[in-house]
């Protein structure tokens, strides 16, 4: 299931209304000068003034399986999240800051959200596996390794935009919720994590390459927009997989050389590079010594290269050496459809729902500005006003 971990939302309130919400909030759980506040899953609540635009807000960083009363740190469907998230938010808000009526939450601002997927029923070796095979990738150019907020299972790398972990569910419930019994520690055995936190200016991006007006949580709870996100930042560090070793990767290259799949002078080149990459401490660092002039090929070459492993079934990374396993399963499921496999499309399916969207409300009203005295809206003013072509 591709869902939510944690986000933070925003909304703007009346001057009166901000100061009301603030001291009830202070008053029924706030721990000190900066607003820290951690009940029934709302993790922080802060109360930002805007000088230069003269508006008041309040945001929100919680989690929706927490609000909902599940299990802590457990993952929330988007249904779930578009479905019962509101009212649950409405509920908690009315009962601490005792105000009844509440701006629709889907409609709130989101300044952070955390699209997460958990691969479950692995056993601790293939975790720990992963979480190698993942430090061995090749993370987009602008991701640093965040060592600071590493730890013992997992891999965290990322920017200020942006952030892809994978981490050891069990060992993360472990170490943050000691407390949270037996039975919920226990659930999350053999779950692996992976997880994309998006900051502001990263949803800012996409809601401009959408099309979209606003920055509403509504929006990015649209059907296949996580599944995406994902699949487009594992494709990026990790690749589809299946994964295998040096060792099981150059049995296979001399199966395929013995099958004439490829040729003696090919099985030597492509041996000797996978012996390259196996040696360097991930694959970005390969590819990176290959730009320099440092490695055995060109970097157009590596990119040849890999892309003739994959086509022979050999992914890259490879697992680390000192892995206890010697193959991996991808670490996602076969996308549904088409546009789940890259993001891009799937922003541009968007855009074109969003331009259909706005045709259909213009013709909508052009019966009623046709019976206006004077009205002059047309089907050709409709093609001009949206810039678009007829809907057929």
């Amino acid at each position: 299931m591709f869902g939510v971990d944690t986000m933070t939302i925003s909304t703007c309130l009346s001057a009166d209304v901000w100061h009301r919400v603030k001291s009830a909030l202070l008053r029924n759980g706030g721990q000190n000068s900066a607003y820290q506040y951690t009940r029934g899953g709302i993790h922080r609540v802060s109360f930002p003034f805007h000088e230069e635009s003269g508006y008041y807000a309040l945001r929100l960083q919680l989690s929706p399986a927490q609000l909902l009363g599940r299990r802590q740190g457990s993952l929330t469907s988007l249904d779930d999240v578009r479905n019962e998230f509101p009212q649950a938010l409405r509920c908690w808000l009315n009962q601490h800051a005792g105000i009844r009526f509440w701006p629709n939450p889907l409609h709130w601002a989101v300044d952070r959200i955390d699209f997460a997927y958990d691969v479950q029923q692995l056993s601790q070796e293939q975790i720990d596996a992963y979480i190698q095979l993942t430090r061995a990738g090749s993370a987009p150019t602008s991701f640093q390794p965040i060592h600071q907020e590493a730890w013992v299972g997992s891999a965290v790398f990322g920017n200020k935009n942006e952030r892809i972990q994978l981490y050891d569910k069990a060992r993360q419930m472990n170490r943050r919720h000691p407390d949270a019994g037996s039975d919920v520690l226990a659930s999350y055995q053999g779950v692996l994590r992976i997880e994309v936190q998006l900051k502001k200016d990263r949803l800012a991006s996409i809601r401009e390459q959408a099309g979209w007006q606003f920055r509403r949580l509504d929006d990015f709870l649209k059907p296949g927009l996580a599944e995406a996100v994902i699949r487009q930042r594992v494709g990026e560090m990790v690749g589809i997989g299946p994964f295998v070793t040096f060792t099981k990767a150059a049995q296979r290259l001399a199966a395929h050389k013995t099958n004439r799949i490829v040729t003696a002078a090919e099985h030597a080149k492509l041996t000797s590079f996978l012996g390259f990459v196996d040696s360097a401490a991930s694959v970005g660092q390969a590819r990176l010594l290959c730009g320099n002039k440092q490695g055995p090929v060109s970097s157009a070459t590596f990119t040849k290269y890999a892309k003739r492993l994959a086509e022979l079934g050999i992914a890259l990374p490879l697992i680390p050496r000192d892995s206890k396993v010697t193959s991996l399963p991808a670490l996602l499921p076969p996308p549904e459809n088409d546009a789940a496999t890259s993001l891009s499309a799937w922003l541009t399916q968007a855009k074109r729902n969003k331009d259909a969207e706005a045709i259909q409300s213009l013709r909508k009203a052009l019966p009623y500005s046709k019976s206006m005295r004077g009205g002059c809206m047309t089907e050709k003013m409709i093609e001009i006003l949206t810039a678009s072509r007829p809907l057929e």
